[in-house]
């Protein structure tokens, strides 16, 4: 049975790498440091890692995963972020509006947690 795949789209390469080293040895890992990368990689993945500041001209994670959404498999979403959930209220109340589900982890998290949250969404 293939391994499943997850996308980690964060510029800070302090928590990529970590996130990578916790998921390579039971999931497909892709890395994305920018939108445009994560752009180019998204439709192959299972569940998309998202820092809510992932960097573009253009938009933000946010933005990126209501854009990216619409043409893909529907992987499940976890956005991480230094701000908490309440201060992204309007932007995330678009996904909600185009049913979108995510969670959300405010950084510094646990990886253990992220581990077994990545593990539950994908019914591993």
């Amino acid at each position: 049975m293939p391994k499943k795949t997850i996308l980690i789209a964060d510029d800070d390469l302090g928590y990529r790498f970590p996130i990578k080293n916790l998921f390579e040895d039971d999931f497909e890992v892709l890395e994305a440091d920018n939108i445009e990368q994560m752009k180019a990689l998204a439709s192959s993945a299972d569940s998309w890692i998202v820092d809510v500041r992932l960097p573009s001209e253009k938009m933000e994670g946010i933005e990126a995963v209501r854009q990216l959404w619409k043409g893909s498999k529907k992987p499940k979403v976890i956005f991480i972020s230094v701000m908490p959930e309440w201060t992204a209220k309007r932007q995330l109340q678009a996904l909600k509006d185009d049913s979108i589900p995510y969670q959300w982890l405010e950084k510094p998290f646990e990886l253990e947690l992220l581990f077994k949250i990545v593990k539950a969404n994908l019914g591993d």
